[in-house]
């Protein structure tokens, strides 16, 4: 248990760092992607910025994942996997489809899965 601890608190470290290195880098992960051409630009930062925010999330809950399994619990991280993704598919249609809100929306709902993945 103290060892999935220190791999949960060393995980979050890490995407944190990720997380300020998206922030940081967007600009050249856009150029980088061709996201500067074209008419997708604004969109393009936009979703790395939102994407960006669910980095520590990512990185704690496959390390929360790692841990169930190495414990003899992969249920557990396959019913957090399945909700996660209900949701992102939920808050996809609610906000693509119905708020209008395109690739941000997306970008959006699958932050909200991602974190909601931790819990």
């Amino acid at each position: 248990k103290q060892l999935a601890i220190q791999i949960s608190i060393f995980a979050t470290l890490v995407g944190m760092a990720a997380l300020i290195a998206l922030e940081w880098g967007a600009p050249i992960i856009q150029h980088a992607m061709g996201g500067d051409k074209g008419g997708y630009g604004d969109t393009a930062l936009q979703v790395i910025h939102i994407r960006a925010l669910s980095a520590p999330a990512l990185a704690l809950s496959s390390a929360i994942a790692g841990a169930l399994r190495a414990m003899g619990d992969a249920r557990s991280s396959l019913r957090a996997a399945v909700v996660a993704n209900g949701l992102n598919l939920t808050l996809d249609l609610a906000l693509v489809t119905g708020a209008q809100l395109g690739a941000a929306g997306a970008a959006v709902a699958t932050v909200a899965a991602e974190w909601l993945a931790c819990a």
